[in-house]
């Protein structure tokens, strides 16, 4: 397959992909961990009921980097959702507990930031990081379509989205949820309520 897409498989075609190969060497050092320090929290394994869906964004992400490992997934208290950083020279996703509870959220959440891996954001997202979550935003449709093809995923992301715009964390981890959110209608072609 080649990569994960850019922006431009809202097109949806899969010959966006192949451009992102070159970008599997680089490495993303988030944001939030650079203003927040909390690369010195505790981590700890997801539990069982949350390995399945790790395992089958895995295998996405696996299949379209030719077999590049993907990160493996953590859960951490974090001041948001989920994070993506390279820790100690590997890549690692965190995922907060909360999310663990709503299997749709996992899925959001798991798409979202295994698609920051799959473009290969790192230190050069800083003074793009909206540009950077829109990618992810944008990507994550294309690793939810994939990994789980009975799930909508524009309307799923774009409904997390607004959420997220509407929620206290609107701005937090470099975020600017109502932008994305705006961006990611404008992508798709939605209407106010994520309809197409």
């Amino acid at each position: 397959m080649g990569g994960v897409p850019g922006a431009a498989c809202a097109t949806g075609g899969d010959g966006d992909m192949a451009r992102v190969k070159k970008c599997r060497g680089m490495k993303w050092l988030s944001v939030a961990m650079v203003v927040t320090g909390c690369a010195a929290l505790s981590s700890t394994a997801p539990p069982p009921e949350a390995l399945q869906p790790i395992a089958e964004v895995r295998a996405t992400m696996k299949q379209a980097t030719n077999g590049v490992e993907p990160p493996q997934v953590l859960v951490q208290e974090i001041p948001g959702a989920g994070m993506y950083e390279i820790r100690n020279g590997v890549p690692v996703i965190y995922i907060h507990p909360w999310v663990l509870r709503n299997p749709l959220a996992l899925r959001i959440v798991l798409a979202h930031e295994f698609s920051h891996w799959g473009h290969g954001h790192d230190w050069r997202c800083q003074g793009r990081i909206h540009e950077c979550e829109h990618e992810a935003n944008v990507s994550a449709v294309w690793v939810i379509q994939r990994t789980w093809p009975r799930l909508d995923g524009i309307y799923l992301l774009c409904t997390w989205i607004k959420g997220t715009a509407q929620g206290a964390q609107a701005n937090s981890m470099g975020h600017n949820s109502q932008w994305e959110y705006e961006q990611f209608r404008a992508q798709f072609q939605l209407g106010e309520n994520c309809k197409r």
